[in-house]
């Protein structure tokens, strides 16, 4: 599978990397790693690989890939529903982010967060989450990202029956996924529209995965 091949080249590219003593590379390409378990469920050995990539980033005092590993081990606990664990990584990376003004890594982070919240129960936060990260996608143009969190605050307002604010939101979001030409994107928001109008039966939505902070030409979330 691609992820089996996705392994293998960063095994190799970590034994090229210890080998010539190169930690920055050894650790993206654990985080690499990290990912690639992940999204094959293997979530212990993800941690092994983030937790040891996260120590060589501190190692070398490395802010922007301490914040990315961070990031990642939140969405490696948030799959396995470690809830408290997903929201200390998300608000470390977060904070990072926040003393380097770094905004995209900002919105990742205040997603995650938000995600966590709705999983949580804690609507308040979760919509305080997801509207300062709307505001982020606003001010640097991500209007995928604003799309995206415009539908989590659709998702919000109808687990918390406001069926009319939910409606407005899936409004917005499908017109801004219709602005990118993201049909999939518009017709996710235009079927929960017509959920909470009435006019079709859904059932709850699987949360996606936020992408990796390394997707710098991808939406801040999903």
């Amino acid at each position: 599978s691609q992820f089996d091949q996705a392994e293998e080249s960063c095994k190799l590219a970590q034994g090229i990397y210890t080998q010539i003593g190169d930690d920055a590379g050894h650790a993206r390409t654990l985080g690499v790693l990290g990912k690639v378990y992940r999204k094959r469920r293997e979530y212990l050995r993800a941690e092994e690989s983030l937790h040891l990539a996260h120590r060589l980033f501190t190692q070398s005092s490395n802010d922007v890939g301490q914040a990315q590993i961070l990031f990642e081990l939140g969405n490696v606990y948030h799959c396995q529903r470690k809830y408290v664990q997903a929201e200390e990584s998300y608000k470390l990376a977060q904070e990072i982010h926040t003393r380097n003004g770094n905004l995209s890594g900002q919105a990742f982070s205040l997603g995650g967060l938000g995600r966590v919240y709705s999983k949580e129960c804690r609507y308040v936060e979760a919509e305080e989450s997801y509207k300062l990260a709307q505001e982020i996608c606003t001010r640097i143009g991500d209007d995928k990202g604003r799309g995206q969190l415009l539908r989590l605050r659709g998702h919000l307002a109808r687990h918390r029956r406001r069926h009319t604010e939910a409606a407005e939101f899936y409004r917005q979001a499908a017109a801004v996924s219709a602005s990118i030409a993201d049909s999939y994107g518009e017709k996710r928001c235009v079927y929960w529209l017509n959920v909470v109008s009435g006019q079709s039966k859904g059932s709850s939505e699987t949360s996606s995965s936020l992408p990796t902070e390394s997707q710098t030409g991808n939406s801040a979330v999903s």
